[in-house]
């Protein structure tokens, strides 16, 4: 709203910060924090969903240097603005953490690949999941129900508005086991059919999953699970379908890095499709070469033919020549 007024009032398309910044609806947000937790990575801000229901979208602040994060509530702000005494647009980050809708998750890496992780302008009807993994730790992967932070801020006796581990009963709050990082599709919709990708815990093997909150339930619940915790690789032996194990196959050859990234639903099938960029080197020539390859996920119960054998694991290198077939 400041912006597009902004924007009307000079009518040359220029935006000034200083006149910006004296709108009565915009907040300056500092750091009144220590500088051994911001320096020297500075901050991200990522956009979140409703958390204190008010019908404003709320806001994670991720401290890198720190490995801390602040999930802050939009009512919490405006009261913080007013804390120092001041109502002058100036917001103090050590007057919002302690909000009573906000809370501060120590000693978790934020696997969001995009800052805006819900639909612009909307708030949700349904959870939103969060991606984290837990720093120092193998196979501390969550999907964090960003509902449930008020249960995991109580979970330890303490409710002073600091979490840092996860509930995994009575709450929606996942541990994912045998992967390393998640990565969330749909905007972190808590539906039936949002996509969910998962490196595999392995320094050599670039597969990945690929899953469903859906298939993931169904999982929970062939596996007897006592709390919400899954592993990925009980899927084939429990017969539960929509649980994919992705792999290069030829295309691991040379391989230097790999990122598998959500892309929306490109051919129009209801499911979400996904943009697999790689970077491979010719260790004879010392050739970089970087390549983007579009997977339409509707596919994948074909692609899981080509090799004679139907069991929820696709081979993508079949489908593109490499330097051995071409």
């Amino acid at each position: 709203t400041a912006i597009t007024s902004e924007v009307e009032e000079e009518q040359d398309g220029a935006i000034q910060r200083g006149s910006l910044l004296e709108r009565p609806d915009t907040l300056q947000i500092f750091s009144g924090l220590p500088e051994y937790e911001v320096l020297p990575f500075g901050s991200t801000v990522y956009q979140l969903s409703d958390l204190d229901d008010d019908g404003s979208e709320d806001m994670i602040i991720y401290l890198q240097y720190s490995r801390t994060m602040y999930f802050i509530a939009s009512s919490d702000l405006v009261d913080a603005d007013i804390a120092d005494g001041s109502d002058d647009g100036r917001v103090n980050l050590l007057h919002v953490r302690n909000g009573p809708h906000s809370y501060r998750v120590d000693g978790f890496n934020l696997n969001l690949a995009s800052v805006r992780t819900s639909e612009l302008g909307s708030t949700l009807d349904v959870s939103q999941f969060v991606p984290l993994s837990k720093l120092g730790e193998r196979g501390e992967v969550y999907l964090l129900d960003t509902l449930d932070l008020q249960k995991h801020d109580q979970s330890d006796g303490e409710a002073d508005g600091i979490i840092r581990s996860f509930a995994l009963t009575d709450t929606n709050t996942w541990k994912i086991e045998n992967v390393k990082r998640l990565a969330i599709c749909n905007s972190g919709k808590d539906l039936p059919a949002t996509q969910v990708v998962g490196e595999k815990d392995s320094f050599f093997d670039t597969s990945f999953y690929l899953f469903t909150l859906g298939s993931m339930r169904k999982l929970a619940e062939a596996t007897a699970a006592t709390d919400n915790t899954v592993n990925l690789a009980d899927a084939g032996p429990n017969g539960i379908s929509g649980i994919w194990s992705i792999g290069m196959g030829a295309l691991d050859s040379g391989l230097v890095s790999s990122q598998v990234s959500c892309i929306g639903d490109w051919d129009s099938d209801m499911t979400e499709d996904l943009a697999i960029s790689m970077v491979h080197i010719d260790f004879r020539t010392y050739e970089v070469k970087t390549s983007v390859y579009l997977l339409m996920t509707g596919d994948l119960p074909t692609l899981d033919e080509l090799d004679g054998s139907v069991n929820n694991e696709v081979d993508i290198s079949v489908l593109w020549r490499t330097p051995s077939n071409e």
